[in-house]
């Protein structure tokens, strides 16, 4: 669904606002932009399972939700909580890529898939200290990769090299979604050019005053920066 709406935009929601009522507002506005919806934990543990699945419920048919909990433990903890967001609507769930197979993404992954939800797998984060520990086990972190049946990635902007490592290793067969847009210093159409399918992107648009103004400006400027380093990017 991600890959065929052709809609370059993942909508990061996490914290600050806006509230429930505020982002089912939003939902109307970007949905021509938009394809995703990856909802974070603090949103989560701020509004309530419950209340975001009802608002799931109502849009699930335009949009694709990705609860975004960075799960990282023993496949005994990891399980009850995406039978939990399987009760909420979320289509995807996203966990750490480092915690490894044995015993971890081997029986999450197969869940996942019990439960026709699609499992993404965060391979870096956008903030220096990914540097001190994930980044130094990276060749590890792709053997994982390799072994896990998983639908989607998600990789910093920043980090390209790893954007175009996978993409030529694995083809097609991951969704990657770029991380860490704007705010964290990545400019719109940098991870598209490095090879991924969509951008996510979060308070540029949440907090944005028009949000649907804000949205049409990132596309404007993903466009641009693809189209001006058109001979260097990937094609995907």
């Amino acid at each position: 669904m991600l890959r065929d709406s052709e809609r370059t935009i993942v909508l990061a929601v996490n914290y600050p606002p806006p509230d429930l009522i505020g982002l089912d507002m939003l939902l109307d506005r970007v949905y021509n932009y938009v394809s995703g919806i990856k909802i974070g934990l603090p949103y989560v543990l701020r509004y309530g399972l419950k209340n975001i699945s009802n608002l799931i419920s109502r849009r699930k048919d335009k949009y694709y939700f990705i609860a975004d909990l960075k799960l990282a433990d023993i496949a005994d903890v990891m399980l009850p909580v995406v039978e939990e967001l399987s009760e909420a609507g979320f289509q995807g769930v996203v966990s750490h890529a480092f915690i490894g197979y044995k015993g971890a993404l081997e029986p999450l992954s197969s869940r996942v898939k019990d439960l026709e939800m699609e499992l993404f797998l965060q391979v870096s984060l956008p903030h220096e200290g990914a540097g001190e520990v994930i980044d130094q086990s990276y060749h590890l972190v792709k053997n994982v990769l390799n072994l896990t049946d998983a639908s989607g990635l998600i990789i910093p902007a920043s980090k390209g090299f790893m954007i175009r490592e996978i993409r030529s290793s694995f083809g097609a067969r991951h969704v990657i979604l770029a991380s860490g847009i704007l705010r964290m210093g990545a400019k719109p159409g940098e991870g598209i050019c490095h090879g991924a399918d969509a951008e996510v992107v979060g308070r540029a648009i949440t907090l944005s005053t028009n949000p649907e103004s804000a949205t049409k400006e990132i596309i404007s400027s993903q466009r641009a920066y693809v189209e001006s380093r058109r001979n260097m990017c990937v094609r995907t």
